[in-house]
């Protein structure tokens, strides 16, 4: 995993401050990976399946409450 944490505590926007733009995304979109999710967008989709992890179940998937939290998070900081 990229941010492996992600899913089980909330994180800071200081801890996260050193990744780029680019890598937030893959940190952001990791926590639904982990669900399974299938990826609309070509990069994501490439990115993920190549992770011997990732078994792309769908797009209906439930996240917890600290990872909804650290989505939102990260989409903050990607758009600053």
């Amino acid at each position: 995993y990229l941010y492996p944490a992600s899913s089980s505590r909330l994180l800071s926007s200081s801890e996260l401050s050193s990744y780029s733009t680019k890598q937030l995304r893959y940190i952001r979109n990791e926590i639904f990976a982990r669900h399974g999710y299938l990826f609309k967008s070509a990069d994501l989709n490439q990115y993920f399946r190549s992770q011997p992890w990732y078994k792309a179940q769908g797009k209906s998937i439930s996240l917890s409450e600290i990872e909804q939290l650290n989505v939102i998070l990260i989409k903050g900081l990607e758009n600053e």
